[in-house]
C-alpha cells in the first residue's frame, strides 16, 4: 500500500536530583526524603493495579520499600550498615537510587548519602535554663560533625509532660557543641534531658544527659528537718530557697530579690506535765519540763518583730535564730514572702 506503520515506545523518564536529609545516622531507620522527577507508582491500564513496587536502594545492596509516593518526591528508610562498610561510607557515601520497576532500571544520577556513627554526649553546661529561652549551652561528648541537620532535643519523661523542644546544633569541635535552649511554655518535671542527633532524626546513643528547665517562682522551701541538742541557748540556722512549680531551685535564674521572713510565733508538739512527774524544780534541769520554747533573735528580744532577709540567687540564709532553754520537743517554724509569695 505504501503506508509504512512506525511502532512507538513509550518509556517513564524518571531522577533523583537530592536526598534530605543527606547524612544518616549508620544504625538505619532515618527517613529520606528523595526530590526528583517522574515517581509514580505503574499501574495496569485495565484493572489498575499497581505492576511494580517503587523502591530505593543504597550503595547498589540494600533495597527498600518507598513510600509517599508523588510526582516529585519520595520516603525511604534508610538500611543499617555494618562496622566494615562504615568508614566507606562515613568518607565516600552511598549513592542513593530509584526505580518504578521492581528490582530493575536504577536511576544512575549517583547522589550520595553519608554514613555518620551515633554521637557520645557525656555533659552539659549550664544544666538549667529558664522559661524564656535563649541560654547558650555548650555539650562536651565525642564524634560530634558539622552537619546542617544535627538538633539538640529538651524533654522530660514523665507522662505529665507534654512538650518536645527542639534546637539547631552548631558544631564547634568533635568533643564540642553549642546549642540554644529554645523557649518552653511548662517547667520541666522530674527526669528531664538533653540528647543530640547529626542527622536530625536518631539522637546518641549514649547519651541523654540531665537538663532542667525552671519556671517561675512559685513557692518556698526549706530543709523538712533540722536536729539539735536541747542546750541552755540553742543555736539554729536555716536556708530557705525559692523554687518553681516543679520544686526546681531557681538559683541564679531568680533575677528579681524577694524578703523573706520566719513569723515569731512556733508551734509545739503538746507537753503533759503527768510524763514528768519524777521531775523536781531543783534537780538541776531546766524548770518547768513543759515550759514554753522561747524564739529569740540576734537582733533582739522583740520577736513580734519579724526576721527578714533578703535573697540572692534565690536563697535566703537566716544563720542568726536562737531558743533560750529550749525543752525537747519538735518545734515548727513558719517562713513566708513578704512580697505574698506563695
Amino acid at each position: 500500500t505504501g503506508v509504512r506503520q512506525l511502532r512507538i515506545v513509550t518509556f517513564l523518564l524518571y531522577e533523583v536530583h537530592s536526598i534530605t536529609p543527606s547524612i544518616a545516622d549508620q544504625r538505619g531507620g532515618t527517613k529520606i526524603v528523595v526530590q526528583g522527577l517522574g515517581f509514580q507508582y505503574l499501574r495496569n491500564a485495565t484493572t489498575d493495579e499497581i505492576l511494580y513496587p517503587v523502591a530505593c536502594q543504597f550503595a547498589g545492596k540494600a533495597t527498600v520499600p518507598a513510600e509517599n509516593v508523588s510526582f516529585t518526591s519520595l520516603d525511604c528508610y534508610v538500611t543499617a550498615i555494618d562496622n566494615v562498610s562504615s568508614t566507606v561510607a562515613a568518607c565516600d557515601g552511598q549513592s542513593t537510587e530509584v526505580t518504578l520497576y521492581g528490582d530493575q532500571w536504577w536511576t544512575e544520577n549517583t547522589v550520595m548519602l553519608k554514613r555518620v556513627q551515633s554521637p557520645r554526649v557525656e555533659a552539659v553546661t549550664p544544666d538549667r535554663g529558664g522559661l524564656a529561652g535563649g541560654t547558650e549551652l555548650t555539650v562536651t561528648g565525642q564524634g560530634f560533625i558539622d552537619s546542617p541537620f544535627a538538633t539538640c532535643a529538651f524533654w522530660s519523661d514523665s507522662p505529665l509532660a507534654s512538650e518536645l523542644l527542639f534546637s539547631p546544633m552548631t558544631y564547634v569541635s568533635p568533643n564540642v557543641a553549642k546549642c540554644v535552649q529554645p523557649k518552653a511554655t511548662e517547667a520541666s518535671f522530674d527526669n528531664s534531658f538533653l540528647n543530640i542527633s547529626l542527622d536530625g532524626q536518631l539522637y546518641a546513643e549514649q547519651g541523654p544527659v540531665p537538663y532542667q528547665i525552671v519556671g517561675e517562682p512559685a513557692n518556698l522551701s526549706s530543709p523538712a528537718l533540722v536536729s539539735r541538742a536541747a542546750l541552755h541557748t540553742t543555736h539554729v540556722a536555716i536556708n530557705v530557697t525559692v523554687v518553681d512549680s516543679q520544686d526546681h531551685f531557681l538559683g541564679r535564674l531568680d533575677n528579681e530579690n524577694k524578703s523573706i521572713c520566719v513569723l515569731p510565733n512556733i508551734t509545739s508538739d503538746p507537753c503533759d506535765e503527768a510524763e514528768f512527774s519524777w521531775r523536781t524544780e531543783d534537780d538541776g534541769y531546766p524548770w518547768p519540763p513543759c515550759r514554753n520554747n522561747t524564739l529569740r533573735f540576734s537582733t533582739g528580744n522583740d520577736t513580734q518583730a519579724l526576721l527578714c532577709r533578703d535573697t540572692w540567687r534565690g536563697l535566703a540564709s537566716f544563720d542568726d535564730i536562737m531558743f533560750e532553754q529550749p525543752r525537747a520537743s519538735s518545734m515548727v517554724l513558719t517562713f513566708h514572702a513578704a512580697d505574698e509569695l506563695r
